[in-house]
């Protein structure tokens, strides 16, 4: 059994982050990119009320997906009788609630930067340049041209 939860809680905190940056490429991102976020701006709303509004909606997303895997994952723990004997059983009580609370939390820290950069920078690297950070190279779009270097005149 805790096995189980160990590797459904990893599952869970790996699918809830795909999710999540998904989210933020899709409401977000992809706004920029196609400019339909003009027309939403034409509206008397700040900037920051947008940014916010959009952090706001993919953080309530991510506690319902949250609140759906661990109500899948708790079911199957109880569920799973496998009439192995351990000295310390997990407990399924409110300490399993408070440690899913801290995983959205965990979540919500990684949504607000993938908003902050995705705010910043117009194409969100993390997922348009593939994973990590892409060192070298100019992205699409942004090809900064460089004058070319003259050599000193000799007189």
């Amino acid at each position: 059994m805790t096995v189980g939860l160990d590797v459904g809680i990893t599952g869970m905190r790996l699918v809830l982050l795909l999710l999540a940056l998904m989210w933020v490429q899709l409401l977000l991102a992809q706004d920029i990119e196609r400019k339909t976020v003009y027309f939403m701006l034409a509206y008397p709303y700040t900037r920051g009320q947008f940014l916010l509004s959009r952090f706001a909606s993919i953080a309530i997303l991510s506690a319902g997906a949250t609140l759906v895997l661990a109500m899948a994952l708790w079911f199957a723990l109880r569920l799973a009788n496998w009439n192995y004997v351990q000295i310390t059983m997990p407990q399924l009580d409110y300490r399993y609630g408070l440690a899913m609370l801290g995983i959205w939390l965990d979540l919500l820290v990684v949504l607000a930067f993938a908003v902050l950069l995705c705010s910043v920078d117009h194409t969100f690297p993390a997922l348009t340049d593939g994973p990590g950070i892409r060192i070298g190279g100019p992205r699409p779009g942004r090809d900064i041209r460089l004058p070319a270097r003259q050599s000193p005149r000799r007189s």
